[in-house]
């Protein structure tokens, strides 16, 4: 199934590519950032016989900002098909004081350790197609399909030793990363000279994929990722400032006979941003 999607996007795009009009294109170029204003999720890190705590973002954790940087770059080959790549950097800010004795990823975290979320580290990039349907020229209704990457490394630095034998301290989900097929819906008007409309959502639903890693055992990969959103942009001497509003979820579950690493995070965000086009 896994392989059958990432075929049909492949063909899909060869297609249309291939049906491109010989128009001249247009470069687009956008960065911004997005702060998250409730959200929530947790961490489940095991190894072999060490189930690993379910750790909540905010009632275990005491994570109190996720925030992100994005850069996007499209190339708008004619008015039905427009190429994109996208680039995101995740950071987070949260410590905590274990009340309890606490195993994550078979290392122990004794109580009263002070456990800082602040170096988790987490990138996503991603390149998609986009067909436009519409044969108006201030309005676009697309289909996108692409690829799409979710690097993540979940790092617990306490203030003093773990108790156990094992040290270890962070698990990094992308040394097993896996391109993931992508399917979304673009709507965009420009209902003034001056103002664009944008409405988007993407996501991506795969189940207990075989990978090509092997960490006793192979590893399966389950990705659930949803992000759906508006923005409002008004044009300013040749560049457009906007503001977004939208709702993020991501589900990120790696297993093998040894390990049993889950991430999942969901919340709403709002953000800034910047766009020229030339």
């Amino acid at each position: 199934m896994f392989r059958a999607i990432v075929a049909g996007c492949v063909l899909f795009l060869a297609a249309h590519l291939h049906a491109a009009e010989p128009a001249g294109g247009q470069l687009i170029l956008e960065a911004g950032a997005d702060y998250a204003a409730d959200f929530d999720g947790y961490a489940q890190i095991r190894e072999w016989g060490r189930p690993g705590e379910r750790l909540g973002l905010h009632d275990d954790l005491d994570v109190v900002q996720w925030f992100n940087f994005r850069f996007q770059v499209g190339w708008r080959l004619d008015r039905r098909h427009t190429l994109w790549a996208q680039f995101q950097w995740h950071e987070f800010r949260g410590t905590t004081i274990f009340d309890h004795d606490v195993w994550n990823d078979g290392t122990l975290y004794g109580a009263g350790t002070r456990v800082s979320f602040d170096d988790t580290m987490w990138w996503r990039a991603g390149v998609y197609y986009e067909y436009n349907f519409s044969a108006e020229e201030t309005l676009q209704v697309g289909l996108l399909a692409g690829i799409q990457l979710d690097g993540i490394d979940i790092r617990l630095k306490p203030d003093r030793e773990p108790a156990g034998t094992k040290k270890e301290i962070h698990e990094n989900f992308y040394a097993q990363l896996l391109p993931m097929p992508i399917l979304g819906l673009h709507l965009a008007w420009q209902p003034l000279p001056w103002l664009y409309v944008d409405l988007f959502g993407r996501g991506i639903w795969v189940q207990s994929v075989p990978t090509w890693y092997f960490e006793g055992g192979r590893i399966t990969h389950a990705q659930t990722t949803v992000d759906v959103g508006a923005s409002l942009a008004v044009h300013v001497a040749q560049v457009e400032f906007g503001a977004l509003f939208g709702f993020h979820s991501m589900m990120l579950d790696q297993q093998s006979f040894e390990d049993h690493n889950v991430f999942s995070i969901h919340g709403m965000k709002v953000g800034l941003f910047i766009r020229v086009r030339v």
